[in-house]
């Protein structure tokens, strides 16, 4: 029997985690899955994946859907989480550095994972202050804007050339940029 070689778009279920995603891209030796109906996204080895049925991997995630919404998912308040934006500022310095020295494939891949992780805390905060303020107010078209953008930029999948996976790195620390300007000069919640 043959070992299942996953490819972009295919829907599996990582074995380890007891999860089901969509294949989103390949770094190194891990697969990047996103949920089936979006959520958080995970890394997973190749060898711990098997592929699923879309119609399975609904019925999973429509439970979960169910589960959150009967209050057995996550107790995290939704109000508001402190943006860490030193953190972020040297994220983005580090992407954009021009040493002498490249990064490494590992160095970038956990840049990439930074930038997402950054993006996913950014977009509920730049959301929610961008939406406290008046309809045609050019800041919240702006932060709005700003948002749909990173959104387009996380659903990217990058070519697996170095030059690309830079690119793809940049282009998630610029949003990164962006969303953290507008969380400033919104007022958002700053750590």
């Amino acid at each position: 029997m043959t070992e299942y070689e996953p490819r972009l778009g295919d829907t599996v279920e990582d074995t380890g985690l007891a999860k089901v995603g969509r294949v989103m891209g390949f770094v190194g030796p891990y697969v990047q899955l996103r949920p089936v109906g979006g959520g958080i996204e995970w890394d997973a080895r190749v060898g711990s994946l098997r592929p699923v049925l879309l119609t399975d991997a609904l019925r999973n995630g429509v439970a979960a859907a169910n589960a959150r919404s009967r209050g057995e998912g996550s107790t995290v308040a939704q109000d508001s989480i402190p943006v860490d934006a030193v953190t972020m500022r040297r994220t983005i310095a580090r992407v954009f550095a021009d040493d002498a020295v490249p990064l490494t494939a590992e160095e970038l891949h956990d840049l990439v994972l930074l930038c997402r992780g950054h993006l996913m805390l950014l977009i509920p905060e730049v959301g929610r202050v961008g939406r406290g303020l008046p309809e045609g107010d050019v800041r919240r078209t702006g932060a709005l804007a700003g948002i749909a953008e990173a959104r387009r930029r996380l659903d990217l999948v990058p070519d697996e050339q170095p030059r690309a996976r830079v690119a793809h790195a940049r282009r998630l620390a610029r949003s990164v940029d962006c969303l953290l300007r507008h969380v400033e000069a919104l007022g958002g919640e700053l750590s």
